[in-house]
């Protein structure tokens, strides 16, 4: 199955051949294509065709569904391409287990996108100390304030998922007890270091926030210099912050 989008590199090339040498079916990815396999179910909700030319919102997303448990597969496309599946699906985007878009990039993985999608678990691929950063603070923060399990291949190695279509168990090459290193930050409580890891609060932004305690609410925060109102709601977005009672 494959987006019908072209590239010239050596890996699509090798692709391709091994393809036509195997004579191994086809087949050109399109919303609403569905296929049957025993008792699953798989359903492609993106890309539409022709398919986008850039090769991140052409990636393809399959939601496939084995009696209880389900699983969304997201590939790379970009918040514009989930607005695009939310906006024409009528398709239920319900997952227990979900594919985290891009490596975790934050150009993916919108929280309205997650709040369709209410994953129990979500799964990065990701390589280890990767030079692009991922995954992205703001993405690990979205997925922790829903209390979603989260794996990531560059902390838990090769990750299994078994399935009886009505209980599932993970396997992982190296056992983590805990990828989320903080899941809620107290605005009225919590130190400098710990509000830096809040969207749009640098060092100096955590020293005006110390500063300015206590604050009765997330939208206070725009007596901050430099944090209006649209920084307020990406901080509310985020959901990493909260307010709390001042620390004596």
């Amino acid at each position: 199955m494959d987006s019908a989008v072209v590239h010239t590199s050596k890996t699509f090339e090798d692709y391709l051949t091994v393809i036509d040498r195997k004579n191994i079916r086809f087949t050109v990815a399109d919303t609403g294509l569905k296929r049957s396999y025993g008792d699953m179910l798989l359903h492609v909700l993106h890309p539409t065709q022709p398919a986008a030319t850039d090769l991140n919102n052409s990636s393809i997303v399959i939601h496939l569904i084995y009696h209880k448990i389900s699983f969304l597969f997201t590939g790379d496309p970009e918040q514009v391409s989930e607005r695009a599946i939310l906006e024409r699906s009528g398709h239920n985007l319900a997952s227990t287990i979900l594919k985290v878009g891009h490596h975790g990039s934050s150009t993916s993985t919108s929280a309205e996108f997650l709040s369709q999608v209410r994953p129990e678990v979500a799964i990065i691929s990701v390589g280890e100390g990767n030079t692009y950063g991922h995954p992205h603070d703001l993405v690990i923060a979205r997925l922790a304030a829903r209390h979603v399990d989260l794996y990531r291949t560059d902390m838990h190695g090769h990750i299994i998922i078994r399935t009886d279509g009505n209980a599932f168990m993970i396997e992982s090459q190296k056992a983590v007890e805990d990828t989320f290193p903080l899941y809620r930050i107290g605005i009225n409580s919590a130190d400098e270091s710990q509000l830096k890891k809040i969207v749009h609060i640098d060092e100096v932004r955590a020293r005006s926030l110390i500063a300015l305690r206590p604050f009765s609410s997330l939208e206070d925060l725009a007596r901050i210099p430099g944090i209006g109102p649209s920084r307020v709601r990406d901080i509310i977005q985020q959901g990493l912050a909260y307010v709390d009672a001042e620390e004596d």
